[in-house]
Parts: C-alpha cells; structure tokens; sequence
C-alpha cells in the first residue's frame, strides 16, 4: 500500500533507483535504506518527512491532541443541537460595534436605547451557554468599552465576574483617544479552578497584535495562555463566533477539543484549513 501511494528516487551506486517500487531495496531502521548489494545509505531526509505523511495518511495519524468540531451555520441555531452540560468553557470573540443612526447622513444620533440591540442577541445566546455550559465553565468574551456594559448587566447574577486587559503594544486608530487594548470579559456560574502550575490570572495580559486573516484576528498566543491557566486538559471550549479559528488553532495546540461555529462560508474555510494546518503540525511534532 506504500508502494502504491508514495514514490522516492534514490541514488545507489551512482544510478538512480526506485526506492519504494522493490528494485533490491529494502527498509532498514529509520531513515536508511538497504540497497540491494547489502550497503546502508541516507534516505534524503526531505523523502523522509513526506514518508513520514504518507504513514500517518495509512494509520489514521497519530492520536492527535483533541477532537475538532466545526459547523458551518448561525450559532443560536447550532448551540441548541448540542447537549446540556457538554461544554466546559467558552472562549469566543463576537461582533460587537455599537449601533449608531445617521440623520439624514449628517448627524450621528447616540441613544442609550441602541445597546437594547445588543442586550436582546446577547441575551438570547446566555440563556443557550447557561443549559450546555457544565456549571463551573468559564466564559471569555472579547468586548469594547461600549459592549461591556451590557456583558455586565446580563451576567450580574453569575458568581464571578471580572475584566481583563489585552494590551496590544501598539496604538491603532481614533482621534484624539488611539486605543492600545481591547477588554475580555470573564464569567462564571461558580467559582474557577485554576491549574495546578497557576496561582493567579494577570488583569493586564500583554501579547503582540498579529493579523493575517481577519480584521479583529486575536493572537492564537493569548487564547493558549487563558486556556492553559484556566481550562484543563480533556475540556471541551466552544467558540460560536469562531471568524478565521484562532480559538481552534490554540486548541489543537494546548490539546483541548473544540467545537466552532461560523456563519460566514469564507471564514469558515479559512478556519478550517487553519486548524487542518494545527493537526498536521501537531501529529509531525506531538
């Protein structure tokens, strides 16, 4: 079956043979071939990796480090098809810009009544994390100064709440104010169990903005230092507002199951490739 799948030149006595098509070549152990007159030779360490491929594409792969769910679809839908207490916590970055009406494409009319917009969605979203939430969850919702009112509001009731602080390292835009972070909100129903190497969460957590593939892209390094701190090994995170799957991508990484739920088909392919790129590399360097 390798024969068939994978095909190698390798150079013996000078002549190019066929390595894998049993032209007196045989395996020995690792990366060696044995030629058919007895002699050891390198196999080219490049062959070598895409062999490696080839083994893992037959075996299956390598138990890989957690299992992936992506589902292409409106989150409020799709959260309701999963069961209750099945997830263990939720990392997810939402839309979250703040309605504002033009009068007659002149004047921005601000009423505090806009972020009812805002209230009801999220609301509605609250009350499906509260039945597939395990009790003890946390929940990590990237927001703004103008959605963070309205997290704290609907959550008031739970146990914890808290706010944390990504520091970007680099201004972006505005005038006069040229923000430097962005807020993540914390939620849970009870009180959170931090890893056995974590005694305590900064509320300012610095990582570099990076953005390759989407316009709020959020650093995958920042989503592993919440998961490494705060969701332990076996977890099942949700991300229902999964963009280009950065939360995927750290998943995989920390070794987390994941489950991500995107509406727009053009992210959802882009998060799925990236994460298929997480396994890969993963099986290669467990």
């Amino acid at each position: 079956m390798i024969m068939s799948l994978y095909y190698a030149r390798l150079t013996i006595n000078g002549r190019g043979e066929d390595a894998l098509q049993g032209r007196g070549a045989s395996w020995g152990m690792g990366p060696f071939v044995r030629a058919g007159n007895g002699s050891i030779v390198w196999f080219s360490p490049v062959y070598f990796i895409h062999f490696l491929l080839v083994i893992l594409a037959i075996m299956g792969g390598l138990d890989n480090k957690g299992m992936v769910k992506l589902i292409l679809g409106d989150c409020l839908e799709v959260m309701k098809t999963l069961p209750d207490k099945s997830v263990d916590a939720v990392i997810t970055d939402p839309p979250y810009s703040t309605p504002t009406v033009a009068s007659f494409g002149r004047k921005i009319v601000k009423r505090l009544s806009d972020l009812a917009i805002q209230e009801f969605y999220f609301s509605a979203i609250k009350q499906e994390w509260e039945r597939i939430l395990k009790p003890s969850a946390p929940v990590f919702v990237f927001c703004d100064d103008a959605y963070y009112p309205v997290l704290f509001a609907l959550f008031y009731s739970w146990h914890q709440t808290n706010l944390l602080i990504w520091d970007k390292g680099k201004i972006g835009m505005g005038n006069p104010f040229r923000r430097q972070h962005e807020l993540i909100f914390y939620a849970n129903r009870e009180s959170i169990i931090l890893a056995d190497d974590v005694s305590y969460i900064p509320t300012i957590i610095k990582e570099a903005l990076h953005k390759e593939y989407h316009a709020a892209e959020k650093p995958v390094a920042i989503i592993k230092r919440l998961i490494a701190g705060l969701v332990p090994c076996d977890s099942v995170i949700l991300d229902p507002f999964m963009g280009s799957g950065t939360t995927g991508v750290a998943c995989v990484q920390a070794g987390r199951d994941f489950i991500g739920i995107e509406i727009d088909p053009e992210y959802f392919a882009i998060a799925e490739r990236r994460i298929k790129e997480a396994q890969a590399q993963g099986k290669l360097f467990p």
